[in-house]
């Protein structure tokens, strides 16, 4: 009877194991996916705040170079 218990709590502590091995992965994988979001985000705005940018600059050159044209 004792042989039959210890293989059971091996069984047991295996499964243990490997649900925790597992819950881990996933978690990992969730960490991983959270940051390569966020930082896909962060360049996405970054490119579009230097279009914005450049659509408000160009808009003022126009603008302060318009009366000096001579056509």
């Amino acid at each position: 009877m004792g042989g039959r218990m210890a293989g059971w709590i091996r069984n047991a502590r295996l499964g243990m194991f490997l649900n925790l091995c597992i819950g881990g992965f996933f978690i990992l994988a969730a960490v991983v996916v959270v940051v390569s979001v966020n930082y896909n985000m962060r360049e996405q705005a970054l490119v579009e705040a230097q279009s914005k940018a450049r659509i408000i600059l160009d808009r003022n050159l126009a603008t302060h170079t318009y009366p000096y044209n001579d056509t």
